[in-house]
């Protein structure tokens, strides 16, 4: 029906023209009829024709010899604007969505407020189906894959998304009236008088109000002792081992970070260096983390397999690995000098496989972010028609300011810490 009703809009829209000639031939020696098609073809579309006026005199009546109309005069508007509007309260069901919410105005129809009520309902249950079908696809196809990557296949994780019902509306509503009736919950009346423009009884103006506050905080903190932490040592902490820490962390972490960064530069062109080199030669981008390596078969057949490239990955784990054993081994130290016993820092194989395996975690997490990352930029080149290369260095830039200050912090201090609880530990302090 809507194809049939299509067609017969067409032919409205454009209707046939009929064109009258007389027989015979041009000067030119073409046809009439020939030229009176082309004549019709053109005011298909749009165009002018220029036809001559000589006349005829047929049964007392005087004619044109060249005449052009169409052969349907009763061309109206209204019946196309009442096609659009179906097609597009068609197109709002489908989409679930209530179509006297958007055509009211168009169709000059009115309804109740049960009405609106059951289009409301009839949209949240629209919603919750593509509530589950979006919980579907991203647990399939997004969720499983970050985890494979970052925790391995047998670590499992599911994104659940709360369903949208009338059931859950009304008790949040309920909930919220009664909070406000035993005064839990307080309107922003603030909020909403500023967003209106109205003013509050009470309420000072914003200037007088903001210069009472800095006066306020600058009283404050001149008020506050000057001093290095946020509260007193206690009588068990000694201040000067506490800022000892502090500033063999900073150092460490700055030496780490140094080093981390540079070899991070390497890497970075490294990848440059490939994805430019796949760019040229046109080759599939999908290749970038990887490299061939020929192997030899059970059989003793050759062959070339792909494996995973990590470039520099031996020297960031070493890189790694030697700093925190030497905040692990500083760490002792600091808990012998708390309890005033002088021991030497020694390896104890449970707190040091723990080090180990969180160094092999930390690898396994940088280069897959990194990797995720990179692939995510090129991949939004792609789509964008810009230069990948760009995007990509772009990537290792935050990795260079952001990513590798905040994990030399927060490892060189958890290796401190485990040295710390291996004394605790040993001794019964903790």
């Amino acid at each position: 029906m809507i194809q049939f009703m299509m067609k017969y809009f067409e032919r409205r829209g454009i209707p046939p023209t009929k064109v009258r000639f007389p027989p015979g031939k041009t000067k030119e020696g073409k046809s009439t009829a020939e030229v009176a098609v082309e004549m019709g073809r053109a005011l298909q579309s749009e165009s002018v024709v220029a036809i001559p006026s000589s006349v005829w005199e047929i049964g007392g009546k005087v004619l044109y010899k060249w005449d052009v109309e169409y052969l349907d005069e009763q061309r109206r508007g209204d019946m196309f604007q009442s096609a659009l509007v179906s097609l597009e309260a068609k197109i709002l069901r489908a989409m679930f969505v209530p179509e006297r919410v958007i055509t009211q105005d168009t169709l000059s129809k009115a309804g109740s407020y049960s009405l609106s009520k059951v289009h409301a309902d009839m949209f949240l249950l629209g919603e919750e189906g593509l509530t589950v079908s979006l919980e579907d696809q991203i647990n399939k196809y997004l969720i499983s894959k970050l985890v494979e990557i970052n925790f391995g296949k047998k670590a499992w994780a599911r994104v659940e998304i709360e369903r949208i019902t009338e059931a859950r509306k009304q008790f949040l509503k309920d909930v919220f009236m009664e909070m406000l009736k035993s005064g839990d919950a307080k309107p922003a009346a603030d909020a909403i008088a500023d967003y209106l423009g109205l003013p509050m009884e009470g309420k000072q103006p914003e200037a007088q109000e903001a210069e009472e506050k800095s006066e306020t905080s600058i009283s404050l903190e001149e008020s506050q002792p000057a001093g290095r932490w946020w509260r007193e040592p206690t009588e068990l902490e000694d201040e000067k081992m506490l800022a000892d820490i502090e500033d063999k962390v900073d150092i460490e972490k700055e030496v780490l970070a140094n080093e981390l960064t540079s070899i991070l530069d390497d890497v970075e062109e490294k990848v440059v260096s490939k994805l430019d080199s796949l760019l040229r030669r046109n080759e599939d981008l999908g290749d970038l983390w990887y490299r061939n390596v020929r192997t030899i078969t059970p059989e003793g057949m050759r062959k070339i397999e792909k494996v995973v490239w990590e470039p520099r990955r031996s020297d960031v784990r070493k890189a790694f690995l030697n700093k925190m054993k030497e905040m692990y081994f500083y760490g002792q130290k600091t808990a012998f000098d708390e309890l005033g016993m002088a021991e030497d820092p020694k390896v104890d194989k449970r707190y040091w496989n723990k080090l180990q395996m969180r160094v092999q975690t930390i690898l396994d997490e940088f280069y897959s972010n990194l990797r995720y990352k990179v692939n995510l930029a090129i991949t939004e080149t792609a789509a964008s028609q810009e230069a990948p290369i760009p995007k990509v260095r772009a990537v290792f830039s935050v990795y260079r300011n952001k990513k590798i200050p905040t994990m030399c912090d927060t490892e060189l201090m958890m290796a401190f810490n485990i040295g710390r609880k291996q004394v605790a530990d040993y001794y019964g302090t903790g």
